[in-house]
């Protein structure tokens, strides 16, 4: 008998605590608050973008220079993935960029290295902006691209 109430008692604790995890579940909103914030972001980031601007040192390229420019993020890692750049130029001589290039999200979500350039990062909603330097065959130039969800 004495079994039976403390089976009795643990079974009175346990359901209001099963009832309250459900509740919270359904109607505890999104569930990537709890996600790490670079995991945030890389979910924020899926699917297909239109880069609306993208200036070097300053000088805006689109559509002056690029007819247009897409970026599809694929997530392959809470805070990985690869990204695919599409690029036309308006110069017909020159050859259109297509390419995949892996990125990592850094752990406070702020910054984004693709194919190992950072760029500092702002997410929100429909609309990105990435801001870095770049270094390559001409030096180190300032990029500065603004996107929206495509």
């Amino acid at each position: 008998m004495k079994t039976l109430h403390r089976f009795a008692y643990v079974l009175l604790l346990a359901i209001p605590l099963f009832f309250s995890s459900c509740i919270g579940k359904l109607f505890g909103g999104d569930d990537d608050d709890d996600l790490p914030r670079s995991e945030q972001v890389n979910n924020e980031l899926q699917g297909e973008w239109e880069v609306t601007s993208w200036r070097v040192d300053g000088q805006e390229f689109i559509p002056a220079g690029v007819r247009s420019w897409r970026m599809d993020f694929d997530k392959d890692e809470f805070d990985t993935g690869e990204v695919e750049w599409d690029l036309d130029f308006v110069d017909d001589n020159l050859q259109d960029i297509r390419q995949d290039l892996p990125y990592q999200i850094s752990e406070d979500g702020e910054e984004i290295s693709i194919s190992g350039d950072a760029f500092d990062i702002d997410v929100d909603g429909d609309e990105f902006e990435l801001d870095g330097d770049i270094t390559g065959n001409n030096g180190t130039q300032r990029w500065q691209i603004e996107a929206e969800r495509d």
